[in-house]
């Protein structure tokens, strides 16, 4: 998980970072799941202007 103090490396408002957990929270099926993780799964994203 990015910590809120990282968001500014990424890019990102504190306001667009909760966005970002809160989808991934709601859809956490949505992604596939890293083999040899115990159900870890692959989210990708870009920072601002990427």
């Amino acid at each position: 998980m990015i910590a809120p103090s990282d968001t500014n490396a990424l890019g990102w408002t504190v306001d667009e970072h909760r966005t970002k957990v809160d989808g991934i929270t709601e859809s956490s099926d949505a992604e596939a799941k890293i083999k040899g993780t115990g159900g870890a799964r692959k989210i990708r994203f870009t920072g601002r202007g990427k």
